[in-house]
């Protein structure tokens, strides 16, 4: 009987073991299921994930930094434009002529940016002064402009590509160089003007010019 029941008691140990190490077993096993979803969850990312975030963002980084590059060196739009160069101012200078809507002729030069004998022929008509004649008459004279030295009648400056004679000389003279080579205006002699050397005939009426002139 003794023996009997040492045997039971140790059949009953080992059932106790066994069932011991059995529930050990399975909570290791449930502990591991734990570790492997969470190390699959977005929510608790492992250090590979984490390395492999940042090797994703270190790529955008370099990528973004390589388009910039091959913008700035392909001329994109943040490149810096080179400044217009201004023109060069024309050169006038030279022997000009022209034939005038009467159908005479205008003569000018142009030196040191200036205008310089300016010769017009202006033919009009009017009337004898009392002291000489009566009856009408028509005249043509040489008109002189911008003598060199003369302080009256000086050269007339070169502005903005045009000149102009003082107003109070009273002959409208106004030009505009066109181009390199061409060039236009008008003169503008009031009634009442009598030219040199045309036997006392003085206008009856304004006297209009134009005319276009080319150098050479």
């Amino acid at each position: 009987m003794a023996v009997l029941e040492t045997t039971r008691t140790l059949q009953r140990s080992n059932a106790d073991a066994i069932s011991h190490l059995y529930r050990r077993r399975v909570s290791q096993r449930h502990r591991v299921r734990q570790i492997v979803w969470l190390s699959t969850s977005n929510e608790h990312p492992t250090d590979l994930e984490e390395d492999a975030m940042k090797t994703r963002t270190t790529c955008r980084a370099v990528v973004t930094a390589v388009m910039i590059v091959f913008s700035v060196a392909c001329g994109g739009s943040g490149s810096p434009t080179s400044p217009t160069a201004p023109s060069p101012a024309r050169d006038y200078s030279g022997s000009w002529r022209a034939t005038t809507s009467q159908g005479n002729t205008l003569t000018f030069q142009v030196s040191g940016n200036a205008v310089s004998e300016f010769l017009l022929t202006v033919s009009y008509t009017g009337r004898f002064s009392n002291n000489i004649g009566s009856g009408t008459c028509t005249a043509t004279f040489t008109y002189r402009k911008g003598i060199t030295g003369n302080a009256l009648n000086p050269p007339m400056p070169i502005t903005a590509d045009s000149f102009r004679s003082p107003a109070a000389d009273n002959d409208g003279i106004v030009g505009t160089f066109t181009s390199a080579t061409s060039a236009s205006g008008t003169a503008s002699f009031p009634s009442g003007t009598q030219g040199a050397n045309t036997g006392g005939c003085i206008s009856t009426a304004a006297t209009n010019i134009t005319w276009t002139a080319n150098k050479g």
